[in-house]
């Protein structure tokens, strides 16, 4: 596992047959590519997966303005740290709400509901990369790989091989990210009991 911003530009290098480097500082091709995609390559990764070791949670404080129509309450998306993507809200019923209180995010970056109060859960931007965990490395590597494959290899086959092991490498951590904490409950509903009836 990288444990550093360079260390990960290395792993990502080395996927495209390209020599490391010491710094993003370097005076050579590779490391001004890398300090150029590696942000987008990480809010990426970070994004598209339910990454546990940047899953935050957060009580948010309505906006003074309402929206125009639709709903009564906007809620600002988090900043400190940064919300990526929402995953879900003390609304719904796998967070203990009753799922009956609708929420979108909307633009500029608002979370619109009818709900006076409401605690979210996200995916937010992690820069320190000593905090990732093992996939989340490989994750970042191979997008940022991607990314490079263009401008450093000129390879169109290249870059799609690495857009393949990338999605699987997201699929794969999602699979095991799941299967951390205690499994969820089946929550008991009118529903259920009619499904489970004799």
């Amino acid at each position: 596992m990288a444990d550093s911003v360079v260390g990960i530009c290395n792993e990502a290098l080395t996927l495209l047959g390209q020599e490391p480097i010491t710094s993003l500082n370097d005076q050579t091709k590779a490391a001004t590519y890398c300090a150029i995609h590696f942000p987008g390559a990480r809010d990426e990764a970070l994004s598209d997966g339910q990454w546990n070791c940047a899953t935050f949670r957060q009580a948010l404080v309505a906006q003074s303005t309402a929206p125009v129509f639709g709903f009564a309450f906007a809620f600002p998306l988090p900043t400190d740290p940064y919300c990526l993507r929402a995953l879900a809200t003390s609304l719904d019923m796998e967070e203990g709400g009753d799922s009956a209180t609708e929420w979108k995010i909307e633009a500029p970056r608002l979370l619109v509901t009818d709900a006076s109060a409401v605690n979210l859960k996200y995916i937010g931007r992690v820069f320190d990369v000593t905090q990732f965990d093992p996939r989340l490395s490989a994750a970042v590597a191979f997008r940022l790989a991607y990314k490079l494959a263009m401008p450093l290899s000129g390879s169109r086959q290249l870059a799609g091989d690495l857009s393949a092991l990338y999605e699987a490498e997201i699929k794969a951590a999602k699979a095991v990210d799941g299967k951390v904490g205690t499994p969820r409950r089946i929550l008991t509903t009118t529903l259920t009991r009619v499904r489970n009836a004799p």
